[in-house]
């Protein structure tokens, strides 16, 4: 009875492209190929996915590198992964494809987040930390980076004004009410991902239904000092699928 109704409906639609419109709860599903290309052929271009950390990844992708299709983590050639709130081995991404890492010995994970869930469990080192102060954590290892590191080695256009940014707003004086890290272990974590040789940092909500666009500009911005993009083990621009 249920598929004769369905029927029904949709043959009554077919072809009026603002009647028919398709929402996906599963971003990693490949049953989204099959849904979009039934939505098209029914006549309208009104496929949907429902919010998450992609489409804010994609805004400041976008908005911040001026990059086209999505960015891709290339976890499996990273040395050291810094998670920013992402449940890696659980529900983020293709979490199946993720768990994959654990057995590489040359792959080191940090998971920063408010609660100690798989990931944390998993991780080599976790880190506690409020999912409001992700962001913050980001920009003030950029901050520490640019102190260790001088800016010129990059060869980053904006690198000393970007600096001079962080010095203003994000030292580990001026974060002192806002970040609950001592400074001594946010400095120990920029050397971290210095001495690394393909450092990637994955920026996120743990729940991934996405979030301020703050906490994905900072992570992208890590990710351009540490000259991550478009490199092996980095953060990969990859074309959007058809």
């Amino acid at each position: 009875r249920a598929r004769e109704i369905l029927l029904q409906k949709l043959r009554a639609v077919q072809g009026q492209k603002d009647k028919l419109a398709c929402i996906s709860g599963d971003r990693t599903s490949s049953c989204n190929e099959v849904l979009s290309a039934f939505t098209a052929r029914m006549g309208s271009d009104r496929f949907y996915m429902m919010p998450g950390d992609e489409n804010t990844l994609h805004q400041a992708w976008q908005d911040l590198c001026k990059g086209t299709g999505m960015p891709g983590f290339d976890l499996e050639n990273a040395d050291t992964l810094l998670v920013l709130g992402p449940d890696l081995f659980e529900s983020w991404g293709t979490y199946v494809r993720n768990q994959k890492i654990l057995g590489l010995e040359q792959t080191r994970t940090i998971y920063v987040s408010p609660i100690q869930n798989n990931t944390a469990a998993l991780a080599q080192e976790w880190i506690p930390l409020p999912a409001e102060q992700m962001g913050y954590l980001a920009l003030a290892l950029a901050y520490e980076i640019l102190q260790l590191e001088e800016p010129g080695l990059y060869g980053i256009e904006g690198a000393q004004e970007f600096k001079d940014f962080l010095s203003k707003n994000y030292s580990s004086g001026k974060l002192q009410n806002t970040l609950d890290m001592d400074p001594k272990k946010v400095r120990s974590l920029a050397r971290t991902l210095l001495k690394a040789r393909r450092p990637l940092v994955i920026p996120g909500t743990i729940s991934g239904q996405g979030g301020s666009r703050f906490e994905m500009f900072a992570g992208l911005s890590l990710n351009i000092l540490l000259q991550r993009i478009n490199q092996k083990g980095g953060l990969q621009a990859l074309p959007h699928a058809p």
